[in-house]
């Protein structure tokens, strides 16, 4: 068997899944599989996804770099690549946010130094970019709970780093800010998942079958997600 950079763990599991995945994570590489299945065969599957598996290990090796949000810097937003732009306005004393097609522009007083606007900037533009997610992601929820006839007690947008969202006992949802920057096809499956859970409290077939019936590319989309941490960290 081929030797990577990080630790390969072969997992047999009795569930009735008739397949072997393949996770890559920063502390290791988790190989599953169902316990009838020989080793042998098991051994092939990984030399057969190498190539991929040495992507994904440099991939989750790479340093998580946070990135600032500065002038001329370019920042996701549901999708949508929005350039930060400094503008100077005589007519204005405070630093406020506004939107003109793909430019988000920070528009300060004239006497402001470059450090001082960037100080306030971020904390200004992530208020922004926050508000209107929640908007979005409040109406797509009521959108599907509709659709699911399911209710949900309230919705609240948190800095999270290890999950996309999640489902309280009292059917309080949460979601990761990082969202914000995520195409809306993708934060529509986040939601669809957290509000399936309302049905389903497990990931059985029952409830991957009712995701599926909202979202019939929620495979590609979990993909997605997993894909594109690294840029999302910006939130």
């Amino acid at each position: 068997m081929e030797k990577y950079d990080l630790p390969l763990k072969i997992v047999k599991t009795r569930k009735s899944s008739a397949s072997i995945s393949i996770s890559v994570r920063s502390t290791g590489i988790r190989v599953t599989a169902p316990i009838w299945i020989p080793s042998i065969f098991i051994n092939k599957f990984i030399s057969s996804k190498h190539n991929w598996i040495l992507e994904q290990v440099e991939r989750v090796k790479l340093p998580s770099v946070k990135k600032g949000i500065v002038n001329d810097s370019t920042i996701p937003f549901f999708g949508k690549k929005l350039k930060v732009v400094y503008h100077a306005d005589p007519n204005t004393s405070l630093i406020k946010i506004e939107l003109e097609d793909t430019q988000l522009k920070v528009i300060h007083p004239p006497g402001y130094t470059p450090d001082l606007i960037e100080n306030i900037a971020e904390k200004r533009i992530k208020a922004w970019i926050f508000e209107r997610a929640l908007v979005e992601i409040t109406d797509r929820a009521n959108h599907f709970a509709k659709r699911l006839e399911v209710s949900y007690t309230k919705i609240t947008l948190k800095k999270v780093s290890s999950i996309w969202g999640s489902c309280s006992p009292d059917n309080s949802l949460t979601f990761s800010q990082q969202l914000a920057g995520a195409p809306l096809a993708v934060v529509e499956y986040v939601i669809i998942h957290e509000l399936c859970h309302i049905v389903h409290r497990d990931h059985s077939s029952r409830f991957w079958a009712l995701v599926r019936s909202l979202d019939k590319d929620y495979k590609d989309h979990r993909r997605w997600l997993r894909d594109n941490r690294q840029e999302l960290n910006i939130y």
